[in-house]
């Protein structure tokens, strides 16, 4: 990483999140992509009303302007309370992000939180998207990726 700091790609990293959280959340493209984008299960992540967003591997923060009510950004801790207290959580999550000075390389899952200690988190459909440096911006390299688990 010579050209490009740590912090420099967290930020990079931050924001492309944020970015592919509007396009998923909203329907709408990503730059360099031409037309929308769909999470196969954002309909079951969202049923309650509510999309949550795991903190785990998310480097960007809320408020995201454009979003539709009820996003909120939650703690793994938190999600298992709230499967104990209510039953099952469908969530969203961020893996590791996979990163070089042109290539950033984001997966965005649904998940769904079970109650018990050493139960395994389950996992729904999810999306891989990689990005490339264009001169100063962003755009997707290869059309984005939905897979099950």
């Amino acid at each position: 990483m010579s050209q490009v700091s740590r912090s420099q790609l967290d930020d990079e990293v931050a924001r492309l999140q944020t970015l592919l959280l509007q396009a998923v959340l909203r329907h709408e493209s990503l730059p360099g992509l031409g037309h929308s984008i769909e999470l196969p299960d954002l309909a079951l992540v969202q049923a309650d009303g509510v999309t949550r967003i795991s903190t785990e591997n998310f480097l960007g923060s809320l408020p995201i302007e454009g979003l539709p009510a009820g996003v909120r950004v939650v703690s793994p801790e938190s999600l298992h309370t709230e499967a104990c207290q209510h039953g099952d959580v469908k969530y969203l999550a961020f893996d590791s992000p996979e990163r070089d000075d042109t290539k950033i390389r984001l997966t965005l899952k649904g998940r769904i939180a079970t109650c018990g200690a050493g139960t395994p988190t389950l996992g729904l459909s999810g999306l891989q998207v990689t990005f490339q440096r264009v001169g100063d911006h962003w755009e997707v390299d290869t059309p984005p990726a939905a897979f099950a688990e």
